[in-house]
């Protein structure tokens, strides 16, 4: 209860029947309890209180490897060889708050276990061999994007029609084990279809010098190689310094308005807030439309590094720009800030263009997008081309693949929305094979059969260069009887060119499909000598005359 006094006179008292009076009380100090019901009895005891804590058990709890991203501190560490457990290790528990913000919470006792993964080394002594997707788990473990050779034999084999798709895994996942995998593919002349599980371009390099090497007339190992590239989305302008310290930045009112979105690279200097004269925005082309990257913390979910965006409405100097956040205050404690780049679409198929740019050889063939959905799980570029090779396998040698469905996707939203028909047609001017879907969801197919040689149509198209490597490969049979037996004179002549015409004769009428037609449509041997210089040499020319893909039909209505 509590005592008050009323003033006033008899005549005019305040005092009324019936009228309610209410009083501001003000408590000495904010209290909160709960009460914990515990499983057990607390043990007698003699003195007046007890002290003890509270810990929470819990199964699976995650440890972020950041303690406090302000701090730079950490809970573990981990290289090649080891994982370090730092002291007085934090998490946070969603049930435990202070003002909305999660408390970090000192870990006091747990057992420690961490996942690793590891690079199967079971499959890279020979060349193996498969023609049952059944099969692949036994020999080369679970189908996945994240066990590449695995996922990209699948994918062949899923398109492959039941021809032979041959692996070979890496000791090492760098270009060394990349080039021993190599060696071993120059044994044998039945890989024609390369596919690398990578997109690390010295690697691709590599193939390319490979089967560039293995396709010149002394190996006579025909082959070509499916790349998978990968196109960056963003490019982080403005990251860490060149000394490896991170940009600062404090936040003004425009001047001349009141919005708090003036931002200045810079930090506080013996008291003062100094723009970093390291910046050079101007210089680096920092434009309208950048974003700026801030307040930086943990995901409480993932334990992932967030952050907020805003974006760049002006570049007002080399260390200042405008934003299209409101701050609503001064921001006179520098905090850390990045400056990353969104490409436009034009912009990233420009980027593609580039990266493609480098091969032009109609034995290497782009495949594109970088990166799609096959059922679940998202598999990047080179699974896809995988894919293609096995594709390539599965058919005759001088069928086209434009317009062949490809099994395996399901989501290709690069090429559907991402990408404009305009960048497409872009990307596939430089010599790209693209794999898109009339809508998500709908059937993948070949866009255009295209390889990086746009010079003409006989190197551009895909199935051209299959045809005459399965010609070349298929006379090299026919004239290895004679190799070593026979000498050089007019009637060992005759007799070549009777096995070269007895061996195209059976190309131009009995490799025959209904959608392909023949494999050959006519020849003409123009050479069968021996060489000048090497007197046991026997040089032959044949010209071909080799199928074209129907890629065009204009039909004109006369009314």
């Amino acid at each position: 209860y509590f005592d008050f006094a009323v003033t006033g006179t008899a005549s005019a008292s305040p005092l009324v029947t019936g009228n309610e009076w209410t009083v501001k009380v003000v408590a000495p100090a904010y209290n909160k309890y709960d009460i914990i019901e515990l499983e057990d009895n607390v043990p007698a005891w003699g003195g007046s209180f007890y002290i003890g804590s509270i810990r929470i058990v819990k199964d699976g709890l995650e440890i972020p490897s950041i303690r406090d991203l302000n701090a730079g501190t950490t809970n573990w560490v981990a290289d090649q060889t080891k994982v370090q457990l730092k002291s007085s290790i934090t998490a946070t528990d969603a049930r435990v708050s202070s003002s909305g913000v999660l408390t970090a919470l000192s870990v006091k006792a747990a057992l420690v276990y961490g996942q690793r993964r590891d690079l199967i080394k079971d499959n890279t002594a020979v060349v193996g061999s498969i023609t049952s997707a059944g099969s692949i788990e036994t020999k080369l473990g679970v189908v996945h994007p994240d066990n590449d050779l695995a996922q990209g034999v699948y994918n062949a084999v899923l398109n492959s029609s039941t021809a032979t798709v041959y692996y070979i895994g890496v000791a090492t996942n760098d270009l060394a084990g990349y080039n021993k995998a190599l060696e071993l593919a120059k044994k044998d002349k039945v890989y024609h279809g390369l596919a690398p599980l990578t997109d690390d371009a010295d690697i691709i390099n590599a193939f390319v010098a490979h089967v560039t090497a293995m396709s010149d007339s002394k190996q006579a190992k025909w082959r070509q190689v499916f790349i998978g590239r990968s196109v960056a989305d963003t490019k982080t302008l403005y990251g860490t310094k060149a000394n490896g310290n991170q940009w600062t930045a404090y936040v003004s009112a425009v001047p001349g308005g009141v919005a708090y979105s003036y931002v200045t690279l810079g930090a506080d200097v013996s008291g003062t807030l100094t723009p970093d004269s390291e910046a050079k925005l101007l210089n680096d082309g920092v434009r309208a439309g950048d974003k700026l990257l801030y307040n930086y913390r943990i995901d409480t979910i993932t334990s992932k590094v967030i952050y907020d965006e805003a974006t760049v409405t002006a570049v007002t100097s080399q260390n200042t720009l405008i934003v299209d956040k409101d701050w609503a205050a001064a921001q006179s404690i520098p905090f850390k800030v990045e400056i990353r780049r969104d490409y436009t679409s034009e912009e990233k198929a420009a980027n593609y263009k580039n990266i493609l740019s480098a091969y032009n050889d109609r034995r290497v063939t782009p495949v594109f997008p970088d990166t799609y959905v096959a059922g679940t799980v998202t598999q990047k570029g080179y699974h896809l081309a995988a894919a293609i090779a096995g594709l390539a396998s599965g058919v005759v040698p001088h069928q086209s693949l434009t317009n062949l469905q490809v099994l395996g996707p399901t989501d290709l939203t690069r090429v559907v929305s991402d990408f404009s028909e305009t960048d497409l047609d872009s990307i596939a001017d430089e010599g790209c094979l693209i794999v898109t879907q009339a809508a998500i969801g709908s059937a993948a197919y070949v866009r255009h059969q295209l390889t990086s040689d746009r010079s003409s149509v006989s190197r551009a198209e895909n199935s051209i260069t299959r045809n005459v490597d399965s010609i070349s490969y298929a006379l090299q049979a026919a004239l290895a009887p004679f190799v070593g037996i026979y000498n050089i004179n007019a009637g060992s002549l005759l007799k070549v060119r009777a096995a070269i015409d007895k061996e195209l004769n059976f190309r131009l009428s009995g490799t025959s499909t209904e959608t392909a037609g023949p494999q050959l449509l006519g020849y003409d041997i123009t050479k069968v000598e021996r060489d000048t210089t090497f007197k046991d040499k026997l040089l032959i020319e044949v010209v071909l005359q080799v199928p074209f893909p129907m890629n065009y039909i204009t039909v004109t209505l006369v009314v």
